[in-house]
């Protein structure tokens, strides 16, 4: 009777896999996980799904650092993803979506990202976002100032946006001075 494969029914199976197609060496990957480096290489040669294989972009990654090598096996997954959805491959799909989040787990442990810390900044933005919006409203030439700012540093559609929030209210409180209501 053959012995079943270590990594196939290892706890970070995905996690392993990712790394193999994110182009980590079969030596670190072995390393990370605490498993045999021959049980990695054979995991890789006869169980590791070549559909995920066969996108790695820059095959050896030459000249890459590890974060640019996940972030372009990212859109590889991606890739993978789509290809499996209109072949009717849900294998493949499910595959590619736990790789998908396996990398990005990766990737956001390797930038020392937390869930938390992004939700905590996604929250914070939001409020800012309104914030401005609100001031643009009470004076649109705040709105102007910032858009210009914005501008600046090359976020043009966001600049747009406060833009069209700062004409619309002038346009308001033209309109409020026309018919004598004041704010």
């Amino acid at each position: 009777m053959a012995r079943s494969c270590i990594v196939c029914t290892h706890p970070e199976r995905v996690a392993v896999d990712a790394a193999l197609v994110a182009g980590e060496t079969q030596a670190a990957v072995a390393s990370t996980y605490s498993l045999p480096p021959s049980s990695v290489s054979r995991h890789f040669r006869g169980h590791l799904d070549t559909a995920l294989v066969g996108f790695s972009g820059n095959e050896a990654g030459e000249g890459l650092s590890l974060i640019d090598r996940l972030v372009r096996s990212l859109g590889d997954l991606e890739a993978v993803r789509r290809q499996a959805l209109t072949s009717g491959n849900s294998g493949h799909v499910i595959r590619a979506a736990a790789a998908s989040n396996a990398l990005i787990q990766t990737l956001l442990d390797r930038l020392g990202v937390d869930d938390l810390s992004v939700a905590t900044d996604l929250r914070t933005a939001h409020f800012l976002a309104l914030s401005v919006g609100a001031a643009t409203r009470v004076n649109p030439e705040t709105g102007r100032l910032i858009a210009a700012r914005l501008r600046d540093h090359g976020l043009h559609d966001d600049a747009a946006a406060l833009d069209a929030v700062a004409a619309k209210a002038e346009q308001q409180q033209f309109e409020n001075r026309q018919n004598g209501i004041e704010k």
